[in-house]
């Protein structure tokens, strides 16, 4: 056993990292902006009659059904909302080509060209004016063409959307184009991200059946520093090619940056093929090889020019395969490996590890050759390393929309009265039932303000678009009066819930909304096994109060592709400490990133049973047991950034005490002083941590545990001291230590 405890005889004060490295607000964002009248576009129109009521609207709403629309132009526009009734719901046919425009929102909506060629695009940014839009809640196929293509300078946010089935999913194609890839799923393109020119930014969300070598290919240098991506989950091609990857870039002598940060590879193993004479970082990546993978090969470099491999608590395949190593590179790129874990031959036997730190003695231990430009770096070395500061994310808000009543199916039409003390559920019911369209896809319904009761829970039955909008969170809200719940479900997919509130009876040690995928789930069952999986829905601006757990997702199957923004949860808690605001609870429940939400009097804010999270820009108050609690059977990487809790005496991290593979990238994340010395973090599993630019006064970090190796890496973070014991490593660069008064 090894102890590793740094303490310095008096506390240092600490210094500001730099004024960049500053996080953003955190919290549910207040400007949401002004509520916007939507006019209705006629289902019957023509092509011609909708470019003619976009040009004299400029915000408008497509009801539920298939519109033929051609091609649609959205040309020098300074605001506008180009709206839907949900993907799936609402299907428009053709192609929309944007330009010269700013302040520009178009989404919840299907739009298919299947007849697109190659080279052309489904939704096109084009021209040579700076614009500014953002796609929301959008499913995009091109078929033989592009989904989504940026051609244009200016900035797009791409959040919670679909492309797939198309030749490229997004395509990036001006020097001065800035890509904002934030959740959803992309699936099914030969190539899922293409960058020709621009920028890269994509975060949190999942990847599918890429029917190429690569998910992502990037071919020239960012014009504002690194290509970033992180927090990403890929199934690669699903086993069809043995050399599927991550990324590919491409040869050139160009310096191409790109950071790798808490990706996940499922059933493959390399994470890049770099060919370019830039820098290429990874930080706190995970693999796991599928059937046929039995290889310890993560990096390809083919560069000719000098180039550079910062490795920082990554996981890598086997150490017992006949591959030649992590890291192949050419004779002209140097390799820094810090914290990196592989693979043992053991499985079964717990006496024994599972994996270890790769270092020069193991590589040759285990046959490997050790390239003359690969070092391994411990504490000792820290003056040699040096990131870059990464730029923070970019999330958006919601519309507000002010004629909801106007645009979907009112509660109150089918018997439900708010603030009357009688049970609505089964009017909602039957306003669900009435919401079904041909038997698959659904309506959005819409919710007065007022108090609706319900004695059973809500059920929805493989509900497929649509979803439910109201007046706000403290406006619209359902109640369960006898504390079942809320909301149950049997698969939910491509649903989107707006300014709700789900609030259970207090003290209620229930789900207050259960979203499962399970047949036996209610008696109101009727649609067998028809409509959506659970998959890919939306949360902005609600509330969850009460009961054991606010939200929890896929208990018996997946749950991947939600996104919950700028929503509350309140008062999610148990007598014995077991509640939680959100509960991840299987294997296939990935990504899911929660945006600029709050957590109060709650046990923890995640309980991490299964599955996979990603964590920006919260606020934390009031927490009783830990933030973040990641259990025994757990693996993937988790991007946990920009983040703010209270003095609450709890860690921020806890884990259970396993070989499990969870990585865990942790950055600039601030936690108030406790009142007397806490834990910041306590981490007992077989993967590994690190630390970026965050703060804990007066709060203790460590990694432990005897079953898997496992690494702590920390930079740029203060707190009162930091310990590796067990079978963990330390690496500590730039600690300032903190205490209680500074």
């Amino acid at each position: 056993m090894r102890f590793i405890c740094l303490f310095l005889a008096s506390l240092l004060a600490l210094v500001t990292v730099t004024a960049s490295a500053q996080p953003l607000s955190t919290g549910p964002r207040k400007e949401q902006g002004k509520p916007v009248r939507l006019t209705p576009v006629p289902l019957n129109a023509s092509p011609a009659e909708i470019q003619k009521l976009l040009d004299r609207h400029r915000n408008v709403y497509f009801r539920p059904g298939t519109y033929n629309i051609g091609t649609l132009h959205i040309k020098d526009w300074q605001r506008g909302l180009i709206w839907g009734a949900g993907r799936l719901t609402t299907t428009l046919k053709g192609n929309i080509i944007i330009s010269g425009s700013r302040q520009v929102t178009i989404g919840n909506f299907s739009i298919i060209n299947n007849s697109i060629g190659e080279g052309n695009a489904v939704i096109d940014v084009v021209g040579n004016k700076e614009g500014k839009v953002t796609l929301l809640n959008a499913l995009v196929t091109g078929k033989d063409g592009i989904a989504i293509r940026l051609k244009a300078p200016g900035k797009t946010i791409v959040q919670g959307c679909n492309p797939k089935s198309s030749d490229i999913g997004i395509s990036i194609e001006h020097p001065k184009a800035i890509a904002h890839v934030f959740g959803g799923n992309i699936q099914y393109n030969r190539v899922h991200i293409q960058q020709v020119q621009g920028h890269l930014d994509a975060r949190a969300f999942g990847m599918q059946v890429n029917k190429g070598d690569a998910d992502i290919i990037l071919q020239s240098p960012s014009p504002v520093g690194y290509h970033l991506i992180e927090g990403i989950r890929s199934e690669g091609n699903n086993g069809a090619k043995t050399q599927e990857k991550l990324l590919h870039v491409p040869l050139t002598k160009a310096a191409v940056n790109v950071v790798l940060r808490a990706n996940t590879l499922g059933s493959m193993l390399q994470y890049a093929d770099y060919n370019a004479n830039g820098t290429l970082i990874l930080l706190e990546n995970v693999n796991y090889p599928g059937k046929g993978d039995n290889s310890s090969v993560g990096i390809v470099t083919g560069s000719r020019g000098a180039a550079k491999v910062l490795s920082y608590g990554n996981k890598y395949g086997l150490s017992y395969d006949e591959a030649p190593g992590p890291f192949v590179i050419s004779s002209t790129t140097t390799v820094q490996s810090m914290g990196d874990l592989w693979m043992l031959p053991n499985k079964t036997d717990y006496k024994k590890p599972f994996n270890e730190p790769i270092t020069k003695s193991a590589m040759q231990k285990a046959g490997k050759a050790v390239p003359s430009k690969v070092s391994f770096l411990v504490t000792a070395d820290s003056a040699a390393v040096q990131l870059p500061v990464f730029s923070l994310y970019e999330a958006a808000t919601l519309p507000r929309i002010a004629n909801l009543s106007e645009l979907m199916l009112n509660v109150k039409d089918f018997g439900a009265i708010p603030n009357d003390g009688i049970d609505d559920r089964e009017a909602i019911q039957k306003a669900l039932d009435a919401a079904l369209m041909g038997g698959r896809t659904s309506e959005p319904i819409y919710f007065p303000a007022g108090k609706y009761d319900f004695s059973e829970p809500l059920f929805l039955d493989h509900l497929a678009g649509g979803g439910f909008w109201g007046e706000g969170a403290d406006k619209s809200v359902l109640v369960s009066t006898t504390g079942k719940g809320v909301v149950v479900s049997d698969g939910a997919g491509y649903s989107t819930f707006v300014d709700m509130g789900f609030e259970n009876k207090p003290g209620a040690e229930t789900k207050t909304t259960d979203f499962d995928w399970i047949n036996a789930q209610s008696a109101d069952k009727t649609r067998k096994k028809t409509g959506a999986a659970l998959q890919a829905n939306m949360f902005y601006r609600c509330r969850f109060e009460n009961g054991r757990i606010g939200m929890a997702v896929g208990a018996h199957k997946m749950g991947d592709g939600f996104m919950i923004v700028d929503c509350v949860f309140r008062n999610n808690k148990t007598e014995k400490g077991e509640g939680a605001a959100y509960a991840s609870e299987n294997f296939n429940v990935l990504t899911n990133p929660l945006v600029h939400s709050f957590f109060d009097d709650v046990d923890c804010a995640v309980s991490n049973q299964k599955g996979s999270f990603n964590f920006y820009g919260n606020r934390l108050t009031n927490i009783h047991t830990a933030a973040l609690k990641f259990y025994t059977v757990v693996g993937n990487s988790f991007a946990i950034v920009n983040n703010e809790m209270d003095a609450s005496p709890v860690p921020f991290i806890t884990t259970g005490h396993s070989s499990a593979k969870a990585h865990l990238l942790i950055e600039r994340v601030s936690m108030k002083a406790a009142a007397t010395k806490a834990k910041a973090s306590k981490y007992t599993l077989g993967g590994s941590v690190m630390f970026l630019h965050s703060s804990f006064p007066n709060r203790t970090i460590s990694n432990g545990g005897g079953i898997g190796d496992n690494s702590l890496i920390l930079y740029k973070t203060a707190a009162a001291d930091a310990q590796a014991t067990g079978r963990a490593h330390g690496y500590l660069m730039k600690m300032p230590r903190k205490g209680k008064k500074e």
